[in-house]
């Protein structure tokens, strides 16, 4: 016992002496001042602050059968569906005291408000001042089936006919395409062309029936050994002013490429009104030249009316 007694504080002397333990407590690192924090929630254009409406563009009004416009300028590219119209066309031409006159009819109707179908027939010339040799009278015996699709509402269409010449001594065959597009500028303006734009011989001559006289010239090249025209190139482009909804004014400029060259161009110019009745008639009139180098040969002034149903 004594032992055990005297050793106790030996050891109790032992204990004290050595060091006491550190406390755990978590080391913290000094960091450098990077300067105010950002808050993301603040942007840095204070322009971005002022609350905006957002922007959602209105699409394209389609038209339908009922609600077609009387206006000109606001109508679509191709007619609505289920929509038909007959048209006629009657240009007379000087050609210098010798005056011809001709009738083109139209029809078209609307599959959808995207696709449409027509013919186009050309009655034939009237020769109304007495030539040696031609006769008063020639009928024209052309015709085209046309076809036509909306791209873009209201803006851009795709045209596309194919036009025959049922002469017995010579058929004639041509194709032709049109761009047709139009530009509305407010309420009374639009800048429309495109129609068409490129014809192009098939077989025969390149038959145009709007233009019986074009088709017996074609023919008459070959009756004498020569070839005909390849086609031609016809670039259009006019504008059109609204003053009242159911009255239009319009000019139109052409330059052409006959037979793909670049030899004499003609260039046409000319000036029309078009007064719509009961929303359904369209009846008009035009004057201007075929050629503005050949004034006294190409005047023409025209009569056209429409029916739609």
């Amino acid at each position: 016992m004594v032992c055990v007694a005297a050793l106790l504080p030996v050891a109790a002397s032992a204990q004290e002496a050595q060091p006491a333990p550190e406390p755990n407590v978590p080391r913290t690192e000094l960091k450098t001042d990077e300067g105010p924090i950002q808050d993301p929630n603040v942007p840095d254009n204070l322009l971005a602050r002022v609350p905006r409406e957002p922007t959602v563009k209105a699409p394209v009004h389609r038209y339908d059968k009922d609600d077609y416009p009387t206006e000109i300028v606001k109508r679509p590219l191709t007619l609505p569906g289920e929509m038909a119209q007959v048209s006629l066309d009657m240009p007379l031409v000087w050609h210098e005291n010798k005056p011809t006159l001709t009738q083109i009819l139209r029809a078209a109707f609307g599959i959808t408000r995207d696709w449409q179908v027509g013919l186009t027939y050309g009655f034939g010339l009237e020769r109304l001042s007495s030539e040696p040799g031609l006769d008063g009278y020639q009928a024209g015996k052309a015709f085209s089936v046309d076809g036509a699709f909306t791209i873009i509402p209201q803006a851009l269409a795709a045209t596309l006919s194919f036009a025959f010449l049922a002469e017995p001594d010579e058929f004639g065959m041509s194709f032709a395409v049109g761009v047709p597009f139009k530009l509305e500028i407010g309420d009374r303006w639009a800048i429309f062309g495109g129609n068409d734009l490129l014809r192009v011989k098939l077989k025969g001559v390149p038959v145009d029936p709007t233009d019986p006289e074009y088709n017996f010239a074609q023919l008459a090249l070959l009756d004498h050994g020569s070839p005909s025209a390849d086609g031609r190139l016809q670039l259009n482009l006019g504008v059109a002013y609204q003053p009242l909804p159911n009255l239009a004014l319009f000019g139109t400029f052409g330059v052409g490429w006959p037979d793909f060259g670049t030899d004499q161009q003609p260039y046409s110019l000319f000036y029309g009104v078009s007064y719509t009745a009961a929303r359904r008639w369209d009846i008009g009139a035009r004057l201007g030249f075929l050629r503005l180098d050949h004034l006294g040969d190409s005047f023409s002034a025209a009569l056209f009316a429409a029916v739609r149903i």
